[in-house]
């Protein structure tokens, strides 16, 4: 079994806990009342003869189901296909994966594929957090936040896993987006609900990014990315507060400024710049939402502290990312 990179999230503890929905130790209950808000058919397995001690809490906020599963017990998933459903898992604990042939051991996230099986043995105690909503409202939501037209439906098939981009901030970002669903009792209509899709759909996009060819004009498959796009992507994700140059990524990973921007807008469908610009966004988002302006946190130097070092365009690009001014989300923060 091969070992991917994991990385604990210690912001599982009280996952939505302000949204119970089933408390058994049959494992059908726990069973149904997950399928009931992901639409999904899986079956669940108890590995020993100790009975399960299962705990599920979810909500939907518009298009979206977020549910937090824990079984207490050593449990095997097996998850169909997902057809029409994008569904994407966040094991809060070492999670054993098989499909398609492969074998994994990941505590990062990644999507159920829509035409193959899954197996999970997910952490006993901590779970997972799971969250899933129509293929074809997906695609529409990441066509009006990326400004890109659709080609086609979303599908997630790959005979590789299919692992998100960016996991860690992906991660990061919907824990503490539900930490704050649950905190805040949110109406999905209201002002912060939508906020909060938009989070979380914004960064399901940069997440599934390598994955989705559902836009015009098609992005290619991941099979053929170069190693030195990988790690250009991953240099941008754990430095973009301090790029002050797209060369100097180039530079970093060894190609050209001009084979940079080839390589991140034909598997990609975005430039090197755009690509920084959403992770800035995004973590500066992530930053006002858990920002203290009596401790001296200010839009100003949320900005600065993620790279952005115009104040009016940051104002504006984040206003276009997600429908509301800087302020507004660091006022209801």
């Amino acid at each position: 079994m091969t070992e991917l990179s994991t990385t604990g999230h210690s912001e599982s503890e009280g996952m939505l806990t302000q949204h119970p929905v089933a408390r058994s130790t049959d494992p059908c209950i726990i069973r149904d009342a997950v399928n009931e808000l992901t639409l999904d058919q899986h079956a669940l397995r108890l590995n020993s003869g100790v009975a399960l001690n299962g705990t599920v809490n979810g909500t939907s906020l518009g298009p979206l189901s977020l549910v937090h599963v824990a079984y207490g017990e050593e449990v095997t998933i097996t998850s169909p296909p997902t057809d029409d459903r994008i569904l994407v898992v966040f094991p809060l604990g070492p999670m054993a994966v098989e499909s398609s042939s492969h074998q994994w051991k990941s505590a990062t996230p990644f999507a159920l594929s829509t035409s193959r099986t899954t197996v999970m043995v997910p952490d006993a105690g901590r779970g997972a957090l799971i969250g899933g909503m129509e293929s074809k409202v997906a695609a529409e939501y990441f066509a009006r936040i990326s400004g890109r037209s659709l080609a086609s439906g979303t599908t997630l098939d790959s005979r590789t896993p299919l692992q998100l981009a960016a996991p860690n901030l992906v991660a990061h970002t919907w824990m503490e987006s539900c930490l704050a669903l649950g905190e805040l009792g949110v109406d999905p209509e209201a002002h912060i609900g939508q906020t909060l899709l938009n989070t979380f759909l914004s960064t399901l996009l940069l997440g599934l990014t390598p994955h989705l060819d559902c836009f015009e004009p098609p992005q290619q498959t991941p099979s053929g990315y170069p190693d030195y796009l990988q790690a250009a992507k991953n240099f941008i994700d754990e430095n973009f507060a301090h790029i002050t140059r797209i060369s100097t990524v180039a530079q970093t990973v060894g190609i050209s400024s001009r084979q940079l921007q080839y390589v991140f807008t034909r598997h990609l469908g975005t430039t090197p710049i755009q690509y920084l610009r959403e992770v800035r966004l995004l973590a500066a988002h992530q930053l006002l939402l858990g920002a203290n302006p009596a401790q001296g946190d200010s839009v100003s130097s949320i900005a600065s502290k993620v790279g952005f070092d115009h104040l009016g365009r940051f104002s504006a690009y984040y206003g276009q990312k997600f429908g509301s001014a800087p302020s507004r989300t660091l006022a209801a923060a």
